[in-house]
């Protein structure tokens, strides 16, 4: 087959360059049809399954591409998305894929069984593979659901999932950049949604990280969002780990356990002295 991609940015891959902050989580251990959502079932049925998930990864590692597995997430040996897009970007040369860049789809228009792009171009397949509206400066600025909807698709109601969380804290710039493992729950008022135990990314305007993307897509259709942190999941007793340091400042011993800066905020927030035993 004539394969010809329609890039709308300057280099191809855009998107995969920002995937996983940088680092291409391309694939999840945990690779079961639970963790999807269709409403065909069917459909998921026969694509999420043991068999292509090992074709995936035959492929990725077929380009030379060494993988290995952090918390239940495939990466590239080298931890850097360059390599996977590099590595697809070639394959695709390999095998005779023309690519045109700087290039917008603005018109696709069907006659009989074949497809018309721009009032130029014609195939007789056509594949879209254009985003949504999540991230604009990679391309996805929702320019393909007005494509879509003049084919005679349905759009549905798009909602933010995915992504990092604005909160309100006075302290937030004291942990801008702290990287943690934390439990992190998601309640609407006092009533628990869920709850991810992972990497937290505490910034100046909120909180980020893989745990708080699984948590982002409930913000929308719950009432009063609140999330609460418990920065010691693995410490069982630490209380009496605390209490028993009794040379100690509690400030010093806090930060045996967690982070410093989020041991002086919590300090701070509770009005404790530092220096206090």
């Amino acid at each position: 087959n004539e394969i010809l991609v329609l890039e709308k940015n300057s280099i191809p891959g855009k998107k995969i360059l920002v995937t996983g902050n940088g680092r291409c989580n391309f694939l999840n251990d945990d690779f079961t049809k639970e963790h999807f959502h269709s409403i065909k079932e069917n459909n998921i049925n026969e694509i999420i399954t043991e068999d292509n998930k090992n074709r995936v990864l035959d492929f990725i590692k077929s380009l030379g591409v060494e993988i290995k597995i952090k918390n239940g997430y495939y990466y590239p040996f080298t931890n850097k998305s360059s390599t996977i897009r590099d590595a697809l970007y070639e394959e695709a040369l390999k095998t005779g894929c023309e690519f045109r860049f700087d290039y917008e789809v603005f018109d696709i228009k069907k006659n009989n069984n074949e497809f018309v792009i721009n009032g130029e171009l014609k195939c007789d397949i056509l594949v879209m593979s254009s985003g949504g509206k999540a991230y604009p400066k990679t391309g996805s600025d929702g320019a393909s659901y007005i494509l879509l909807e003049k084919l005679g698709h349905k759009v549905t109601n798009s909602y933010p999932s995915l992504v990092q969380l604005e909160t309100e804290d006075k302290y937030l710039k004291e942990l801008d950049g702290v990287r943690t493992d934390a439990l992190v729950s998601i309640y609407d008022s006092d009533k628990l949604i869920k709850s991810e135990l992972g990497e937290l990314q505490l910034t100046s305007y909120g909180v980020s990280g893989i745990c708080i993307f699984n948590l982002s897509r409930y913000v929308n259709i719950i009432d009063n969002p609140i999330i609460r942190i418990n920065f010691m999941p693995y410490t069982k007793d630490y209380k009496n780990y605390i209490l028993n340091l009794k040379d100690n400042k509690i400030y010093d011993a806090l930060k045996r356990i967690i982070n410093e800066k989020i041991a002086s905020v919590i300090l701070k927030l509770i009005a404790v002295d530092k220096s206090k035993l």
